[in-house]
């Protein structure tokens, strides 16, 4: 019978000492899943956000975990036939927290769309708010566009 109170207690510890140990590692993740949109005079853009923000306590101290998938899409606005001369597209964006990126991309032959579009996954670092303000420049033979995308959430 003392055996038995034994294992009882001992298996109560032990129930005890995981469920303190889960307490002390909790987690809290934070989505960040966004789509923001806009145009210029000859141009439009998407650009889509789907991240994830992890903050969690190891050995008493707060540490912060991030990666995000995105997908930017430049949108030519008139016929595919005006990009029939084309030699040369540059266009980046840049968020209002530092993150962005840049494409160039040269022609021959011409492009056989008039949607461009990139993919990219990151590990680290900031993320776009909901109410991140993103730049976009388009330059191609000689020719600037500029204008911001915003969150269709926010507008």
């Amino acid at each position: 019978m003392k055996e038995s109170l034994k294992g009882y207690i001992l298996s109560a510890f032990m129930v005890l000492l995981f469920a303190l140990t889960g307490c002390s590692e909790e987690r809290e993740t934070i989505k960040h899943d966004f789509t923001y949109t806009g145009e210029g005079e000859l141009w439009s853009a998407v650009y889509e956000v789907n991240g994830t923000q992890v903050f969690y306590k190891e050995d008493g101290v707060l540490k912060h975990d991030s990666e995000k998938a995105t997908k930017f899409q430049l949108i030519y606005k008139g016929s595919l036939e005006d990009l029939t001369s084309i030699k040369k597209l540059e266009y980046d964006y840049l968020s209002n927290i530092g993150s962005g990126r840049g494409w160039s991309k040269e022609f021959n032959p011409p492009p056989t769309d008039n949607i461009f579009t990139e993919i990219d996954k990151v590990k680290g670092g900031a993320l776009e708010s909901k109410d991140s303000i993103i730049r976009v420049t388009v330059k191609w033979d000689g020719n600037t566009e500029e204008f911001t995308l915003e969150n269709n959430e926010v507008k």
